[in-house]
Formats: C-alpha cells, structure tokens, sequence
C-alpha cells in the first residue's frame, strides 16, 4: 500500500460519491462526457470544474481547501483509478458515456486500491 493510502481518509471519497449522488440527481442535461472527466482529472481540476458545472449543487469545499491535504490525495487516487480504467470503461464497469457514472465507477475504483487489502 502507498503512503497515500496512509493519509487519505476514507471519508474523502465517500464524500466523492455523495456529491455524484447530488450530481445526478440536478443533471438535466446529461453533457458531463468521459473526455471531460478524464481531461479534469489529468489536470488536477475536477473539483473545481465540477463546482463550476453543477454550482451549488456540488460542494467540494473539504477537498479544495488549501489547508486540508484530502483534496490532493483524493485526486492522487483518482489519477490511479483512472489510469487503471481508461479504454476499458465498458470492460470493467459496464459504463459506456455518462460522465458521471464513470466518476462514480473511478471513485469506486479508487476506494478499492486504496482501502481493500488482498
């Protein structure tokens, strides 16, 4: 286990999946696309682009905060989650073109490497 894993809260990413959860329940349109996602992530932006795309609706607040470390070690562990999925989104998760679904399926992910032992 990384020292990452060490210092992330599980309740980081349970956060993640709360605020999906909110996502989805306020998407109307169905516009958040795996190359806006994956773009995001790769640019140490998703929190922010999320907050801006869904406004209030979407509080990342805890992880975006400069003076709590979660936001960059959830990110870390979301970077290694999508390393893991990316081509084979379908494949693994089922997941074909929402981009949410598939922040949900990465944040899983994410949980998983980080928190399940083998």
């Amino acid at each position: 286990m990384s020292t990452t894993a060490h210092k992330l809260n599980l309740s980081s990413l349970t956060l993640i999946l709360f605020q999906i959860g909110v996502m989805i329940e306020k998407d109307r349109t169905g516009i958040l696309t795996f190359d806006d996602v994956y773009a995001q992530i790769e640019r140490a932006t998703i929190f922010s682009f999320l907050e801006q795309r869904f406004g209030p609706s979407a509080d990342f607040s805890l992880l975006t905060t400069s003076t709590w470390d979660q936001g960059k070690l959830a990110l870390e562990a979301l970077q290694g989650a999508a390393a893991a999925l990316e081509g084979r989104e379908r494949r693994k998760t089922g997941i074909e073109s929402n981009g949410l679904a598939l922040l949900l399926a990465l944040t899983t992910e994410a949980i998983q490497q980080k928190f399940c032992k083998l």
